[in-house]
Order: C-alpha cells, then sequence, then structure tokens
C-alpha cells in the first residue's frame, strides 16, 4: 500500500530557521503551477505548514474579526464567501461571541476593478459592511 503522508524528525535548532526535506515528494505531479503558497499556522502544541500548487504570483488574503457575532452574520459570511475560488480557509473560530476568519482566494487585487470579476468586489464591500474588522492584504511573490 502506498503511504498517505510522509514524516520525519528533526532536532530543533537555536535558530527560527528550519530546512524542510521536500525530496521524497513527488512535486512535479501536483500540477502545472509554477509556485506554491505556503500557509503556516503555530500554536502552543504545534505548527501547521501547508503547500498549495498555485499559478499566480498574487493572491488575496482576507482577515475578518468580529467581537459580536450572530447566526445571521455567521450563515451571511457562508453565502458570500460561497462562491468565491477560496484556495485556503482557517474555518470559521467561533470563542463565546467572538469570530475569528482567514481566507486565501486565488485572485489579485486588481482583479477586483476588473468588469468580469465586479460580483467579487460586491461580495468583499458586503462583507466589510457586516464586520468591526476586515483586512484584505495581497500575497506576493517572496524575492529570493
Amino acid at each position: 500500500m502506498k503511504s498517505l503522508t510522509h514524516a520525519y524528525i528533526k532536532a530543533k535548532g537555536l535558530s527560527d530557521k528550519i530546512d524542510l526535506d521536500l525530496s521524497d515528494l513527488n512535486l512535479n505531479q501536483l500540477d502545472s503551477s509554477k509556485y506554491f503558497l505556503i500557509i503556516q499556522s503555530c500554536t502552543k502544541t504545534f505548527l501547521k505548514i501547508t503547500l498549495y500548487p498555485i499559478r499566480k504570483k498574487r493572491i488575496i488574503k482576507i482577515q475578518i474579526y468580529d467581537k459580536q457575532t450572530t447566526k445571521n452574520k455567521i450563515n451571511s459570511l457562508k453565502h458570500i464567501l460561497g462562491e468565491l475560488e477560496i484556495i485556503h480557509t482557517t474555518g470559521l473560530i467561533l470563542e463565546k461571541e467572538e469570530l475569528s476568519y482567514e481566507c486565501y482566494l486565488n485572485n489579485n487585487i486588481n482583479e477586483l476593478y476588473l468588469q468580469e470579476k465586479k460580483d467579487l468586489l460586491k461580495r468583499i464591500n458586503k462583507l466589510k459592511k457586516m464586520f468591526k474588522f476586515l483586512k484584505i492584504e495581497e500575497i506576493t511573490l517572496e524575492k529570493e
């Protein structure tokens, strides 16, 4: 049976840098993408790194935070985001009435203003009206 995952153990060094060995992975079979979106998530108990093959040098990250969220807001958020081209999402994080959420879209900032993408801008503007904090950030290709 072919293994679904690959694992190895590395010693924790003195610096914050960790060299990852991806040689056992056949990265060429992923698809014809030229780039990787690398998403890192860190808590007190784990560090998670996710790599997505992508074709674009620039994508959009949306961060949402609201101190007093309601079921109606959550349902609206699901509906508004449901038709977007989401690459990655944190999922809805709810603590009491506080909502935190992040997602990465397979679009760049310039695409928001194209006529054929006007629905995307409308959806983002709806989100801006609904939530106290909404940040839109463009993630770009890192210079070597």
